[in-house]
């Protein structure tokens, strides 16, 4: 599933019987962004992983402040977009 800012990526997962293994999240997103979905994921009571995906500087604080199980900074090479994957994909809140 992909989206392209928080709105939608909220609207895919009302229209979604199951839940995604993880959710790579962009803080940066427009109209919605990754402070709001996390905010709203909350709100309904969703229990979901998420890795928060960005290039700022403090990143780490960012993803504390949501509650995400990891950070992935950009730019960040192919093999280590599988090992965030495979580290926190069975994660649970």
């Amino acid at each position: 599933m992909t989206a392209t800012n928080g709105v939608e990526a909220l609207a895919a997962l009302d229209g979604e019987p199951s839940r995604p293994a993880l959710v790579l999240l962009d803080m940066r997103m427009p109209i919605l962004d990754g402070w709001g979905f996390m905010r709203a994921v909350r709100e309904r009571g969703l229990s979901l992983s998420v890795v928060v995906m960005t290039a700022a500087a403090d990143a780490r604080r960012w993803a504390h402040e949501i509650g995400a199980h990891g950070v992935l900074a950009k730019p960040f090479e192919l093999e280590e977009l599988i090992a965030a994957v495979q580290r926190f994909q069975s994660s649970s809140i």
